[in-house]
């Protein structure tokens, strides 16, 4: 396999979820874009891992941006990550002390052993079973010796 998520087939289930997002941003973000949206549980589980995390923070499959944010109000050096333009645009426009960048998980923008932890929250929910190991190898790469990854799925 290449190094992208695209494959033989030219990527057509991602740039279906990635056209579903984009086409549905908006909507996404009242329904579900805001802290206050999401079940305490999971902010003080974000927020304890967040505070113990020694080093910069990736938001991988950052979507609207309130997960980087809140990390960035504990004191993270966080950036988030998406590969929806619609999302990106809508983060930075939300949270402009926050930064966000366009990308794919299976081409972190980031250097090698860079990262002190990963938060990828619901976000590689979408992932063909056969990427899955591409997408954590990058996470391997990007993390640093001791570094954490914190995995959100269902």
């Amino acid at each position: 396999m290449t190094g992208n998520l695209y494959g033989v087939d030219g990527g057509t289930l991602y740039d279906i979820v990635r056209q579903a997002y984009a086409k549905r941003a908006p909507e996404y973000v009242e329904a579900l874009g805001s802290i206050e949206d999401m079940s305490p549980k999971d902010v003080l589980l974000i927020s304890e891992w967040g505070r113990a995390v020694n080093g910069p923070v990736l938001d991988a499959g950052s979507g609207p941006g309130h997960w980087a944010d809140l990390l960035r109000t504990l004191k993270c050096e966080v950036v988030g990550l998406d590969m929806v333009s619609e999302f990106i645009g809508i983060a930075k426009n939300r949270f402009p002390s926050t930064n966000f960048v366009l990308g794919e998980l299976s081409e972190i923008p980031l250097k090698s052993s860079s990262l002190g932890g990963i938060l990828a929250w619901y976000s590689l929910i979408h992932l063909r079973p056969d990427d899955w190991g591409l997408v954590l190898t990058e996470f391997a790469r990007t993390l640093r010796p001791g570094g954490t990854l914190l995995l959100g799925a269902f």
